[in-house]
């Protein structure tokens, strides 16, 4: 008779692809893993079979760690990848207002699903030439969303530069900073 598996033993880094991220050396599953656990904790009850209500805050975020990392999965569950706070605020303002309703938003995903049911207009802006690929379809399919992609650009002295590690000199082409020729023309 084989031995009897522990739940502890479902859940382990050889049998999930993980990866490291951020600047600390953390480590994370990908969302092709997250979903498998999610599936795990569903199979074995942890976890219902549909998202619960978002009223059912606890039990709603701990289905939302199952779809980390991945937009259209977070879009399922029917909400931005904000805070719940910040989601009652966004609601709450959306309800009170009167139609039409336009949305601008920098940084396209499961908020501009969320955005696109409750407001007549969208345009969001994606500088990541992947994820708009991927999100495009989704977007295509509703046609009160416009994506609009503008790929960042590499700058020696950007305005605002990215915190984010290897990416300290990408900004955006339109906030680029004059040249050192022109400054010094003005003095």
């Amino acid at each position: 008779m084989a031995p009897r598996r522990r739940r502890s033993d479902l859940v382990t880094p050889e049998r999930f692809p993980w990866r490291p991220i951020g600047h600390i050396g953390s480590r994370t599953p990908t969302p092709g893993a997250l979903r498998a656990i999610g599936r795990t904790l569903t199979g074995i009850g942890v976890l219902p079979g549909t998202p619960p209500d978002r009223r059912h805050r606890f039990r709603h975020w701990l289905m939302s760690l199952t779809r980390v990392h991945d937009s259209l999965a977070i879009a399922e569950l029917d909400v931005p990848w904000w805070t719940y706070s910040a989601i009652d605020l966004v609601e709450t303002w959306l309800r009170s207002h009167r139609r039409p309703i336009r949305v601008f938003e920098f940084g396209s995903g499961a908020s501009t699903l969320w955005l696109a049911r409750r407001v007549d207009e969208v345009h969001t802006v994606e500088h990541h030439a992947g994820f708009a690929a991927r999100i495009r379809p989704e977007f295509a399919a509703r046609p009160n969303i416009t994506l609009h992609q503008v790929e960042a650009a590499a700058s020696a002295r950007p305005v605002v530069p990215s915190g984010k590690p290897g990416h300290g000199g990408w900004t955006s082409p339109s906030t680029s900073r004059p040249s050192a020729s022109s400054e010094d023309s003005s003095t």
